[in-house]
Parts: structure tokens; C-alpha cells; sequence
């Protein structure tokens, strides 16, 4: 216990030499002397410093778990009970759902009073050694994302002496390689290798951050409308990735691997995230124990680091592991599968503007979900999707009818490019364009249906043939008489 995060870091430098020559001079007892455990909150002027010392100790026994933003390491996030909401991929899976030991402030600080009068000191440690204090909020808009909830009184607390009962959701971040659980219950943060010795998912954490802001910004008065997430993602059709930032957009196409391009899809079709076991079936069928997760766990992290490494760390909490379930973070990203789905949701919901939200999903569906990805798994997904807008097509075409033709035909036109051996539709075409008195364009889309079905060994029936002849008789007697009535 110290009384500066710099005055710790000089002990750990101290440990660090003396663990490193006792290394070169084969001094075993020196060298594995024990754990070395810093608890410190980062400061941006020791960044450097504090990376440098964990990278270096972390064979030698010497590690850190840090209350605050950092990007290495495993990540979990803690609530005001000790519970553990969510946690990176990677080491931290094994504590999603556990919970820590937790003390009330004023405990605390006698706990902490204790121990450095124990060390010989009289001076009572102040407010920045208290781990729970108000001095780790951060404003809003800062990388961390702070919640904060109330704490239930408790009866050994002074409540005078306590001002502040609110106690802020703690990131905490533990950088270590090496350490190993003193008991079955417990799981080793690394940061390089998970349990089983693969590349850790080193993917920062913080709950989807939206309810949380939209709080802060209530207790400060802001007016100012949630900023959209600067990553759009493209599904619908071929996969695109696009940033905004404050120079305007750019396009991020080719910083993922193909395999890397796969996760984030599948992530992007799973708004409310999906379990390790289910991604990692569909896009590792093939994986074995006993190290099944190795290829999950690596490519997260390096779709992580490439995200990070081209946005400037901008999309650097990109995935989340809430409640064990792995989920595209919604404050960075937005995805058009997600606004499709919406749509289609509220024109379900929605009595007076459901034509509205049905014009929009049709607008959102460029092409068949992420057509230029070949992967098995996605064709149920790719199939089910196509049915939606099917659906969505066919109630405009029924709400508008014969009010509206020239609407029809185009939304006819749109459903034959989704559904392309479909005769009925090809039927409800040449009606529409008889209605409209588009009697020459009926051969051209009967010539169409002919090739398009002759794909696929079939013929068009006679039901479609008379129709198409009948209509086009029609055309051709009327045409006389507006020739005739144009004369006279």
C-alpha cells in the first residue's frame, strides 16, 4: 500500500529487476518468490510504464487487476453486489455469473486504516486508495461506461458519514500471464494465452452502454440527441463495413479475413448475441476437444485488433460477452439486418403506418443476406430472410390492388427478382400491365418466364399461356377503336 499509482509502480520496477536477475543467475527461490499483484486504478501518464512492467513480469509472477479502462487483458465488469454481468472473450468466460467478495465504503476504509497501520503508518489512506469511491466516475462520453445503482443501507454504516450511497459499476481489467487459480472456483485472467494455452480473446468490455448514457445525460441536463454508432455493417447483399468519423466515411472492406468477415456476420444476424457452443458449431463444425474453442477465441481477438488497429481504437469494445452470450456492441455498431428486423416488427405492431415500415424494409433489402459469403450455415438464415420480405411484398401488393397499379407492378417486378420460378407471379404481372394498357410488354415477360424456367427443365403452363394470349387479344381489339375515336 502506497500512496501513489507511480510510487507503486517503482516497487514493481524493484520486483521486476530483482525477479529478472535472479533469473539469470539461476536463483530459483528469488525468481518464483510468488505473486506480485498490483490493484491500482490506470492514469494515462503511466500508461506506458504500467504495460511495460506487465509485459515484462508476466513470466516472472508479476501481474495487475486494474479499475478502470485498459485495453490488454482479460475484462469483466462488475456490479455495486459483486456480481460479474459480463466479461471478454476469452479467460473471462469461466467468472460470467460468479461474484466477488465485496465490503460497504466505510468498511473499507477501516479495512484499508488497518492494514497500513500495520505497515507503520499513522496517516489514514485517502480518498483515491478507497477502491468504491465517487473518484472513479467518469464523466459521460469518456471510454468507460459507468452504471450505477443503488445500495441497500446497512446497519453498520453511519449513513452521515456516507454522502454518497450510490456506488459506481466498477471495469475491472486483470493483465497476467501465469497466475493460477488457487482453487477450482477461481479462473486465471491471462493476457496472451486462455485456459487452454491459446491466443486470448483480449475483446474490451462494457455493457451496452445506451441505457447508461441516456441516464447521464438526463442528470446533466443534456438536450442533445445519442450520436449514431460510427460502424455500419452491411449484410443485406454483399458485406460491407463503413466508418464515420470526423473526416466522413470510410470503407473497411478489406481489413478483416475472410474467416474474420464470417464471425462478424454471424454476429450481425444475432442482434441479442448467441452462446460460444451455438457460433462456434455453425462456423467450426469441424472443431474437436480438446481444445474445441481455440479457433473462436483467436478470431475474435484478432477481429478485435483489426477493427481496433484501423479506427484508431475507436471500435475497440466491438464485441461483448454479456451473461455468456457474445453480441456486436450496439453503441459502436449498426447493422441494416437490425433495421430490417425492426421494420418488420413495427409494421406487425403497427395499425396506421404498417405500409410505412414495409416500404422500409424493402428499401433495406439490397440482395439475399451476405450473398458473396459461402458458408452452409448461412442458408437457413439467407432463406428465411428472403421469405420475410416475400411477406412484406405481398401485403403492399394487397393493401394497394387496383387503387394503385403502377405501384403494384413495380412491387411485382421486385417480388420476381426475389422468387424467380414463381408462375403466379409472372401471371399477376401480365394482369397488371393488361390493366395499365401495357399490352406489348406482356410477350417480353412471357419470353422471360419461358428462359427463366427452362433453367430448371420447365415449361410455362397453359393456364399462363391462355392468359397471356387472351389479354393480348383484348389489347389488340381495343386498339382499333382508340385509333378510330383518335380520327374522328
Amino acid at each position: 500500500m502506497v500512496d501513489s499509482l507511480n510510487a507503486a509502480l517503482d516497487e514493481m520496477e524493484a520486483a521486476l529487476l530483482t525477479r529478472t536477475r535472479a533469473v539469470i543467475e539461476e536463483n530459483e527461490s528469488e525468481a518464483t518468490a510468488g505473486s506480485l499483484v498490483l490493484i491500482a486504478s490506470p492514469s494515462p501518464h503511466a500508461e506506458r510504464r504500467l504495460q511495460t512492467i506487465l509485459d515484462n513480469g508476466s513470466t516472472l509472477g508479476l501481474a495487475g487487476i486494474l479499475l478502470g479502462q485498459w485495453r490488454p487483458g482479460a475484462t469483466i465488469r462488475v456490479r455495486p453486489d459483486g456480481a460479474i454481468s459480463a466479461t471478454s472473450p476469452g479467460p473471462g468466460d469461466a467468472l460470467t455469473g460468479t461474484r466477488l467478495f465485496t465490503l460497504p465504503a466505510s468498511d473499507t476504509t477501516e479495512l484499508l486504516t488497518l492494514l497500513r497501520d500495520a505497515e507503520g503508518t499513522t496517516e489514514p489512506p485517502g480518498p483515491d486508495l478507497e477502491p468504491i469511491s465517487p473518484a472513479y466516475e467518469q464523466p459521460p462520453g469518456t471510454a468507460m461506461t459507468q452504471l450505477e445503482s443503488t445500495r441497500p443501507p446497512d446497519p453498520r454504516e453511519n449513513q452521515q458519514a456516507d454522502p454518497n450511497p450510490r456506488l459506481p459499476v466498477l471495469e475491472v481489467h486483470a493483465h497476467s500471464v501465469g497466475l493460477q487459480p488457487p482453487g477450482p472456483s477461481s479462473a486465471s485472467l491471462a493476457n496472451g494465452a486462455d485456459e487452454q494455452g491459446t491466443i486470448a480473446a483480449d475483446v474490451q468490455l462494457a455493457d451496452n452502454g445506451r441505457e447508461q448514457r441516456e441516464e447521464q445525460q438526463t442528470r446533466a441536463g443534456s438536450e442533445q440527441p445519442t450520436p449514431q454508432p460510427p460502424l455500419a455493417v452491411g449484410v443485406l447483399g454483399r458485406v460491407y463495413l463503413t466508418l464515420t468519423d470526423d473526416t466522413g466515411e470510410h470503407e473497411l472492406g478489406g481489413v478483416l479475413t475472410p474467416k474474420q468477415r464470417e464471425v462478424l456476420v454471424y454476429l450481425a444476424i444475432h442482434p441479442h448475441g448467441v452462446r460460444r457452443e451455438v457460433l462456434n458449431e455453425a462456423v467450426w463444425p469441424d472443431s474437436r476437444p480438446p481444445r474445441p474453442y481455440n479457433s473462436f477465441h483467436n478470431t475474435l481477438s484478432t477481429l478485435r485488433r483489426a477493427l481496433s488497429d484501423a479506427t484508431n481504437g475507436m471500435l475497440n469494445e466491438i464485441v461483448l460477452n454479456i451473461n455468456g452470450r457474445y453480441q456486436l456492441n450496439h453503441d459502436l455498431v449498426v447493422v441494416d439486418f437490425w433495421r430490417l428486423q425492426n421494420a418488420l416488427d413495427e409494421s406487425r405492431s403497427s395499425s396506421g403506418g404498417s405500409l410505412l415500415h414495409l416500404h422500409k424494409a424493402i428499401e433495406l433489402y439490397r440482395g439475399d443476406l451476405a450473398e458473396d459469403l459461402l458458408a452452409p450455415w448461412i442458408e437457413p438464415f439467407r432463406e428465411s430472410t428472403r421469405r420475410d420480405l416475400l411477406d412484406a411484398l405481398g401485403a403492399l401488393i394487397q393493401a394497394y390492388g387496383d387503387a394503385n397499379p403502377e405501384t403494384t407492378l413495380t412491387l411485382l417486378e421486385r417480388t420476381r427478382t426475389l422468387d424467380r420460378y414463381n408462375e403466379g407471379v409472372y401471371r399477376d404481372i401480365i394482369r397488371t400491365q393488361a390493366r395499365l394498357g401495357q399490352y406489348a410488354a406482356i410477350p417480353r415477360t412471357l419470353s422471360l418466364l419461358t428462359a427463366t424456367l427452362d433453367e430448371i427443365g420447365h415449361h410455362p403452363s397453359n393456364d399462363t399461356l391462355n392468359l397471356a394470349d387472351f389479354l393480348q387479344r383484348r389489347g389488340n381489339s381495343r386498339q382499333p377503336q382508340s385509333d378510330n375515336a383518335a380520327a374522328s
